[in-house]
């Protein structure tokens, strides 16, 4: 009933192993009180003959939980059929005869469903009641030597009782069971369960009679911040519409599915042109986009599509689902409100994907990664200021991957919670080791990701970390971007609250080239603005650059916040940002990213210019 994978919960699947028990053991039973009740005679062969039919009970009711039905067992029904009416009209063997009574009416309601199983054992009813008026057999006459007596009727009545009965029962009780288990609770919709159940059927029928189809991954635009700010009922009632919108815009024998969250499943089966998914991808976004009132308030949401299509983007259910939602998130990167189809292109992006992925899992085994650190400047001194940690990644296949490729991946993927934690433990080691060599001290910074900060334990683990290295919390500063900060997570703003409070300091990167926003420099506590690098490269050329660059460097003195300029390779640029007052230098100008012999010997380098300084 349930298809791997699924997400039955383990409260539904007991209920229905409990039943499958129970419906298993009330056969036995009755069974056994049929054969006492009516046949008090010859128990030796009676219950070899019960045996017989306990074994053949189990293994179609292990079929009807399987739902392996063939052909073959409606042919051997109708030989079934055939065999025990010659035994009822012949008086045929008494082992055979109590075997069939027995099987046959749990047999037929097996294949036939309560009603026409009725209807059949009915029949075969009124035919052994006509045979024994006919063959003028007394009513209490005993039942050996006679295969068929009126405690045989008896006897087959009770068990085309007990078979109904189970019949009614699985009808019931069993398929709601089964229909939750495979529908969406909130928007009675089909679940993940149900999509991977019928793809893989429409996919064999498909190769079959050689039809297509395709599948379309959909995602509302902005849901999450709908339902953060909104609150969890409004979303939900959002879905339910939005639901209900999706399932009266597509044809009957279409399929709409919720997977979870804000994504929804549509298969659009036997296409035979290819303008048909177009029409449907516009007119779904088209009743997606017309507003919905929730009480006093009118929302507008949008949807972002992807398209695969039957055979030629994919031959089975995982391939299919994981194309469409690659689609989906492109449409997503082309703005929003939109619809893509997977494409060529979009397959090899994909495949060098899951070759990153598939090897980002075994790099941290294997050592491939490691930490160079990069130096920040005073601007005034020209002292070392700070380092920020950065990861780098040199696979034996793939060669050299950068952290702008393969972190977005180990994001996605989950991998970067042990990644970011090696890294900073990684960081750590490497800072200690230079605080020893140096003669004053310095920031080490190192970049947060958003999904590492949702993480509940984080800010523990990463305190446990600094503790048993015992280097003061003061020294060290986390590296977040703008739009972290946007993103209403409370998850996310309680884990930058716990830093701060525990006196790590945080820094906003590439300030200026996402929503800046001044409440949440205090909101957060943060102490250092980086100006993005692009700004520093093209404010020599362009004096709006060099406008921004003024107003970022004012905007944190009036602050009190430490600013900090990226990229700068220039001398230019240099005394430019001097003039202005930007606090530190960080780019090529003074260094590159240095291996760890590398910033060692920089260490050193600054120290003996410093003594000499100093002595001169």
């Amino acid at each position: 009933i349930y298809p791997a994978g699924g997400n039955t919960s383990l409260d539904q699947k007991g209920k229905v192993a409990s039943l499958n028990s129970l419906i298993l053991i009330s056969v036995f039973i009755i069974t056994l009180f049929t054969v006492q009740m009516c046949f008090d005679e010859n128990y030796g062969r009676i219950f070899r003959t019960g045996r017989m039919a306990f074994v053949m009970i189990v293994l179609f009711f292990s079929l009807k939980l399987t739902k392996k039905i063939t052909i073959h067992l409606y042919i051997f029904m109708v030989l079934m059929t055939i065999g025990f009416m010659i035994c009822i009209y012949t008086d045929g063997n008494t082992n055979y005869s109590t075997l069939l009574v027995f099987t046959y009416p749990l047999i037929t309601f097996f294949l036939l469903g309560p009603k026409k199983g009725l209807i059949l054992n009915g029949l075969m009813s009124i035919f052994l009641f006509l045979v024994l008026l006919n063959n003028n057999i007394p009513y209490r006459e005993v039942w050996y030597p006679v295969a068929f007596s009126y405690r045989f009727l008896t006897a087959y009545l009770m068990v085309i009782a007990t078979a109904y009965a189970i019949e009614v029962i699985y009808t019931t009780t069993w398929k709601k069971l089964e229909e939750s288990a495979l529908t969406d609770k909130l928007t009675k919709l089909p679940n993940r369960s149900y999509i991977y159940q019928y793809l893989n059927q429409l996919i064999k029928i498909s190769k079959r009679s050689s039809n297509k189809f395709s599948v379309f991954f959909l995602d509302l635009d902005k849901f999450k911040e709908i339902n953060d700010t909104l609150g969890h009922k409004t979303g939900d009632s959002i879905l339910i519409i939005i639901a209900e919108r999706l399932k009266n815009s597509i044809r009957s024998n279409d399929l709409v599915a919720r997977l979870g969250g804000d994504e929804f499943v549509i298969i659009m089966s036997d296409i035979k042109d290819e303008i048909s998914p177009v029409v449907l991808a516009n007119k779904l976004r088209s009743v997606v986009k017309e507003s919905i009132t929730i009480g006093d308030t009118k929302h507008y949401i949008s949807l972002s599509i992807g398209i695969a299509n039957f055979p030629t983007d994919g031959t089975y259910t995982d391939e299919l689902l994981k194309k469409a939602d690659f689609a989906m998130y492109q449409a997503k990167n082309a703005g929003k409100d939109c619809y893509k189809y997977f494409s060529q292109e979009q397959d090899r992006i994909l495949h060098r994907k899951l070759q990153i992925e598939t090897n980002l899992r075994k790099g941290l085994a294997n050592n491939e990664f490691r930490i160079v650190m990069q130096p920040k400047i005073d601007t005034l001194t020209g002292e070392l200021s700070g380092i920020e940690a950065l990861l780098r990644w040199n696979n034996s296949k793939l060669g050299k991957i950068g952290p702008d490729v393969f972190i977005p991946i180990a994001e996605e993927c989950g991998i970067i919670h042990s990644l970011g934690l090696w890294a900073f433990r990684e960081s750590i080691r490497i800072y200690k080791e230079l605080n020893i060599v140096s003669s004053h001290s310095f920031l080490l910074s190192v970049n947060l990701s958003p999904i590492q900060l949702q993480d509940r334990n984080f800010v523990s683990k990463i305190f446990e970390i600094v503790e048993e290295a015992e280097i003061d919390t003061d020294n060290i500063e986390f590296e977040i971007t703008e739009g972290l900060l946007l993103k209403n997570d409370s998850d996310i703003y309680n884990a930058l609250n716990r830093l701060t409070s525990l006196g790590f300091h945080l820094a906003i990167d590439d300030f200026g080239t996402g929503y800046s926003s001044l409440s949440y420099l205090k909101r957060f506590k943060v102490d250092t603005l980086k100006i993005d690098k692009s700004f520093i490269q093209n404010m020599l050329k362009d004096n709006d650059y060099l406008e921004i660059v003024k107003v970022i460097i004012s905007m944190a003195r009036i602050f009190g916040l430490t600013t900090v300029a990226e990229g700068v390779e220039e001398n230019d640029e240099l005394v430019s940002l001097k003039n202005l007052g930007c606090d530190q230098i960080q780019g090529y100008y003074y260094s590159k990213p240095l291996e760890y012999s590398e910033i060692m010997d920089y260490i050193r380098e600054k120290i003996s210019l410093l003594t000499i300084a100093s002595t001169v």
